[in-house]
């Protein structure tokens, strides 16, 4: 295993460790969430699982899931947006990367923070007047942001999409009020679980 993996796995270990039988790696655990580039009780724990079933492999097989998932919903999204055509062409693009190939294939939390920003991409444009589904584009954005926290950077884009795909007919007043809940509907459970429940490492 790389470094990375091998840490982020062992540190899902921990995790559920601690969460069953109180595990005397437990006291480490707090210096996860300082020290992690995303929030421990989310990737981790479901890396080590693979791990349990499939070692090293399992929870690279994890990853190339999500990848696949991502790429399905790029495709799903461009489709819709777009054509069919487009969709083929922006999923054949994305599969060749070499970066999209690395990642399919590397056990840590990069692969699900990439398919929740797909995912939370896919919730706005299916149905932009379904507000059920923009609250659920903000919750999934949020999960995004707390599994690899630099996912945040790409937040805009999601509200952005959400705001341009309001139609002409309904007005830039009704677009940005669209953005604005979805921003709202991130930023709240981000926050509530950054202070109710992460504690002073999440925050600091």
């Amino acid at each position: 295993a790389f470094e990375d993996e091998a840490q982020y796995l062992w540190a899902g270990h921990a995790e559920i460790g601690s969460w069953l039988h109180g595990s005397p790696v437990a006291s480490s655990i707090s210096s996860f969430a300082a020290d992690f580039s995303g929030a421990p009780v989310l990737y981790p724990p479901l890396g080590a699982m693979a791990d349990s079933v499939g070692g090293l492999a399992g929870a690279r097989l994890l990853s190339l899931a999500f990848m696949l998932a991502a790429t399905v919903l790029l495709w799903s999204a461009t489709t819709r947006l777009f054509s069919r055509t487009a969709g083929n062409c922006a999923a054949a693009a994305f599969v060749l990367l070499g970066s999209t190939q690395f990642l399919g294939a590397f056990a840590t939390f990069d692969a699900m923070a990439l398919f929740l920003l797909a995912l939370a991409a896919w919730l706005v444009i299916r149905d932009p007047a379904n507000e059920l589904l923009l609250i659920a584009a903000g919750l999934v954005l949020a999960l995004a942001d707390a599994t690899k926290y630099a996912t945040a950077l790409w937040d805009p884009v999601v509200i952005g999409l959400a705001v341009l795909l309001v139609t002409e007919r309904e007005g830039p007043l009704r677009a940005v009020g669209r953005g604005v809940r979805l921003l709202a509907y991130t930023a709240v459970p981000l926050l509530a679980a950054l202070y109710g429940l992460g504690g002073h490492a999440y925050i600091t």
